[in-house]
C-alpha cells in the first residue's frame, strides 16, 4: 500500500493521507486524553465479556496490525480521495470534518458487522456495526484534529488491546 501511495504522491500527497509525523498545534493533550478514555472504556467492556485463554501473540497483533491497516485505509486513503470531491465543511469539537469522515466511518462500521458465511448467508451484527461506527468516528476525529494517522493508529491499537486484555486475564 505504501509503495502504491508513493507512486501517486503527486496526486495524493502523503500529508493529505496523514502520513506525517507533524501534529496540529494543540492536539497532543486532547488526543492523549481520548486514548486514555478509550483504554478505560474498552477495558470495562472487555471485562464484561466472556473469558478466554491468554495469548500474548494475539494481543501484540491486536495492538499493532489492525490499527495500521484499517487507519491507513479508512482514515487515510479513502477520506483523502473523497476530500477532493466533498470538501470539509463542518467544525466538530475543533476538528474540520466533512462527508469523507462520515462515509468512511459508516463503511468501516458496515464492514465490521456484515459478512457472508460459507453458505453465502448474510449475517448482520448491529452491535458490532454500532461499536465500529462509534470507534471509527473517534478515530476520524483524531485524524482530523491531529492532521496525522499516528494518533488514530495508537488509539485503534489501544481500543483493540484493552478490549481483549481483560478477556484473557
Amino acid at each position: 500500500m505504501i509503495s502504491a501511495l508513493y507512486s501517486i504522491r503527486s496526486v495524493l500527497p502523503f500529508e493529505e493521507v496523514g502520513l506525517t509525523l507533524r501534529q496540529h498545534q494543540g492536539s497532543i493533550v486532547p488526543s492523549l486524553v481520548i486514548i486514555f478514555l478509550i483504554a478505560l472504556g474498552s477495558s470495562a467492556i472487555g471485562g464484561l465479556s466472556p473469558k478466554g485463554k491468554f495469548d500474548s501473540g494475539l494481543l501484540l497483533y491486536l495492538a499493532i496490525l489492525p490499527g495500521l491497516n484499517e487507519e491507513l485505509v479508512y482514515r487515510g486513503v479513502l477520506p483523502a480521495c473523497m476530500d477532493k470531491l466533498f470538501p470539509k465543511n463542518w467544525i466538530f469539537v475543533s476538528a474540520k470534518v466533512g462527508w469523507s469522515a462520515i462515509i468512511a466511518t459508516v463503511t468501516f462500521g458496515l464492514l465490521h458487522g456484515l459478512w457472508l458465511d460459507d453458505h453465502y448467508k448474510l449475517h448482520v451484527e448491529i452491535i458490532w456495526i454500532r461499536n465500529a461506527v462509534l470507534s471509527g468516528f473517534i478515530f476520524a476525529w483524531l485524524r482530523e484534529r491531529t492532521g496525522s494517522l499516528i494518533v488514530p493508529i495508537l488509539a485503534h491499537g489501544a481500543w483493540d488491546f484493552f478490549l481483549f486484555l481483560p478477556r484473557m486475564i
